[in-house]
């Protein structure tokens, strides 16, 4: 299993790169 602070880390920058498009 993925460790949260991991999963947490691509998540926050799923959500900049998002937000930058």
């Amino acid at each position: 299993m993925f460790s949260l602070s991991a999963l947490t880390r691509v998540h926050i920058t799923i959500s900049i790169y998002s937000s930058l498009q």
